[in-house]
Order: structure tokens, then C-alpha cells, then sequence
């Protein structure tokens, strides 16, 4: 699932989101943002809220306009609990 060095409870925010479907990768992470990618389409999952048993998200889906412009579209958003 992985390419970059990321904590597990982003992996297993990003392994809940994605409903535990393998295809779609880490390729960077941030304090506040997760990007993945699945063939040719690009995700964010942005953090909201980081604490020691959740994290509050949303996830946008990166759309690419004609003229090389773009924006992310929310796709859901949730709260994920972890343990450390």
C-alpha cells in the first residue's frame, strides 16, 4: 500500500477509507494531508483533528480542468479512532 515512510494509524486511516482496498497508495504525507493515488486518479485526504485516539478527516478527489487548472472534490469525510 505504501511507497513513503508513514506512521500506521495514516496507513490505517487511509486502509479505512479506502475500504481496505490495496490498490490505492500512499505517495507523500504531511502534518495535515495524505495523497494517494490508484492508476491514473489522485486523492487528499486532509486532516482536520489529530489526537492521541482519532483523527477527523475528508477526502477529495483531485479533478483536472481543460485549461491545466483544478480543485479537489469532497468525495466523505469521517472521524477515524485508533490505539496506539
Amino acid at each position: 500500500m505504501t511507497e513513503v515512510n508513514v506512521p500506521q494509524p495514516i496507513i490505517d486511516l487511509v486502509m479505512k477509507v479506502f475500504e481496505n482496498n490495496p490498490a490505492y497508495k500512499v505517495v507523500d504525507w504531511d502534518f495535515d494531508r495524505v495523497y494517494i493515488e490508484k492508476d491514473s486518479e489522485e486523492y487528499t485526504i486532509r486532516t482536520w483533528d489529530i489526537t492521541e485516539t482519532f483523527i477527523s478527516w475528508t477526502l477529495f478527489k483531485s479533478i483536472e480542468l481543460a485549461d491545466g487548472s483544478g480543485y479537489g472534490e469532497e468525495v466523505s469525510d469521517g472521524t477515524f479512532y485508533y490505539t496506539v
